[in-house]
């Protein structure tokens, strides 16, 4: 046997080696291809920190799990001793502590439903990696790739949003007595202050600092949490919508029709999955979205400081920005959904076959019920319910007036 032949043989059996070797990574890798793109790096990130990742070991999310919990809980636990001091005393401080034990609930509940869904999440997100793997039409690839680095634009415009706007919130009381410099008060000086009025038994002045830093370190936490969730939601809405745009694709050539059948099957599917996992926790959070944004504008009514009043403005168009980053996504499914039906009103489905036809009638037929998220199947996400929600929220500006009038 000549060594060019042994030469063949053995790049043959390397080869078939490597194959093998590479399937039995795909199947045990616990950083699927998809996740390690670019444009899901942020979102990967912060569900790792906060141990939303479900291809992290249980033993390190459990620790994140267990520091977040710790500190959510026991800031609650201050915020509502301190609440209960406080009614039938100072409606105002009662409010604010109601808006903040509001905040803390939502944390805890994403966190919740993160944990308990874990394995439907593991479920999606194992499919659309399936599927994305699959995907050897560059053509296609670049249709997918440009919904998400969309997306991926806005994922670090909220990212930062997030930890920014929420430490601003935290930082700014510390900063009060400069403030005096600038704009100074009459027969008094500013002090710092905490951001919330919370009650540990201890001697405020004493230990301001030592306070200071647990609510910082564990503000970390709370928004990574906020953030990571929100973000998974944007990014897997995003491969859905992509997956809309990639059957408009293949109904435009003539003869794709079957394979245009299958992605808008698989969007469909993933929309179905999305609604399972997120409309409970959407429901929570947008009802005390409601609330935040009402009892925000009340608070900001009863304040007499600038530097009071701008913190609560600030937040309260932290609560309509979180608001609008919630909506949208479900917006641009219902957008995506019902231009498939226009695609196949557009391509020339009069040189198709007969059977193509009748295909292309099951994809209208379809379409022309746009697909849709909800909250807590009470209602959908789309901006004809952000408006609608937001004259709701600013509605409840006159009840908490009412009460405070009490």
């Amino acid at each position: 046997m000549s060594s060019s032949v042994l030469k063949a043989k053995l790049e043959g059996f390397i080869d078939i080696l490597f194959i093998v070797m590479r399937e039995r990574n795909r199947k045990h890798q616990n950083n699927p291809e998809l996740f390690q793109t670019e444009q899901w790096k942020i979102t990967i990130g912060l569900q790792k920190i906060s141990g939303l990742y479900c291809f992290q070991s249980d033993r390190i999310n459990f620790i994140s799990w267990l520091y977040i919990f710790l500190f959510t809980s026991s800031f609650m636990t201050a915020l509502g001793i301190r609440l209960v001091m406080e009614i039938g005393v100072n409606t105002e401080i009662v409010i604010e502590n109601i808006l903040a034990e509001l905040f803390m609930i939502v944390i805890i509940f994403k966190l919740g439903i993160s944990v308990l869904q874990r394995k439907s999440f593991k479920s999606i997100c194992t499919k659309i990696t399936e599927h994305w793997r699959m995907i050897n039409n560059l053509e296609e690839l670049k249709i997918m790739t440009k919904n998400m680095n969309n997306v991926h634009v806005i994922a670090k415009v909220y990212a930062l949003w997030c930890f920014f706007g929420m430490e601003f919130f935290l930082a700014m009381p510390v900063g009060y007595p400069l403030l005096d410099y600038v704009i100074p008060m009459e027969n008094r000086t500013r002090v710092m202050a905490f951001p919330c009025y919370v009650e540990y038994g201890l001697d405020p002045e004493k230990y301001y600092y030592p306070l200071m830093a647990q609510g910082f370190f564990g503000s970390l936490g709370y928004v990574a949490v906020f953030a990571a969730f929100d973000l998974s939601y944007m990014m897997l809405t995003s491969y859905v919508i992509g997956l809309f745009a990639l059957a408009k694709h293949r109904i435009s050539k003539v003869n794709a029709i079957m394979q245009a059948i299958e992605a808008h099957q698989l969007a469909l599917a993933y929309v179905n999955e999305l609604e399972d996992n997120y409309n409970k926790a959407w429901f929570v959070s947008l009802v005390i979205n409601v609330t935040t944004i009402g009892g925000a504008y009340v608070v900001i009514l009863v304040k007499n400081t600038p530097e009071e009043i701008f913190r609560y403005s600030a937040m309260l168009i932290g609560a309509f920005i979180h608001f609008y980053f919630i909506f949208l996504p479900g917006q641009k499914i219902i957008n995506a959904s019902e231009e498939v039906f226009d695609a196949c009103y557009a391509t020339n489905w009069y040189n198709l076959s007969n059977k193509s036809k009748y295909l292309l009638k099951v994809i209208m037929t379809r379409s022309l019920r746009a697909s849709y998220l909800t909250g807590g199947k009470m209602f959908s996400l789309s901006m004809d319910t952000y408006c609608r929600m937001l004259k709701t929220s600013l509605s409840c500006v006159t009840l908490l007036k009412r009460i405070l009038e009490l």
